[in-house]
């Protein structure tokens, strides 16, 4: 009777012990959406990618307001950036990757000014932070399309 005992706690007890191990993904991003930390990690290559809360023409419209009403002219063209999005939907480490621009201050302004409007990316189910490459393209001035990738 005691064998029988102890092995029944010898081969339930690794129940009780890794049960509560690992935080699951949902008490995770309750923790995040409250204004935790998301571990300072940044990936460049994200199971789903960020995105935008609102529809891509509104956003497109929001940007353009922005830049007509800041006297900014861009030309014909394509402009490329990298930037981070992070856990909490903020946007940093604006960079130009390509694209003749020449008030590029202003477009990353535009880009911060709305960061609201940006979804975070999530990996294994995960709220993360990730590295997006907006595209944007002009015609007359005009913001035309933009393309979200990795």
């Amino acid at each position: 009777m005691k064998l029988k005992i102890i092995l029944l706690l010898v081969s339930v007890c690794p129940v009780f012990v890794f049960s509560q191990s690992y935080i699951s993904a949902d008490s995770a991003n309750k923790i995040i959406m409250n204004g935790g930390d998301c571990d300072h990690r940044t990936f460049t290559r994200i199971e789903t990618l960020p995105s935008i809360k609102i529809s891509k023409q509104a956003f497109i419209d929001s940007i353009s307001l922005y830049l007509k009403s800041n006297g900014t002219s861009l030309g014909d063209g394509t402009i490329k950036l990298l930037f981070v999005v992070d856990c909490h939907s903020k946007i940093s480490n604006i960079q130009k990757l390509s694209g003749n621009i020449s008030d590029a201050a202003t477009l990353k302004a535009a880009v911060l000014k709305f960061s609201d409007f940006w979804l975070p990316g999530r990996q294994n189910n995960y709220i993360a932070s990730s590295y997006v490459r907006l595209e944007m393209e002009f015609k007359n001035d005009i913001l035309n399309n933009i393309t979200i990738a990795q």
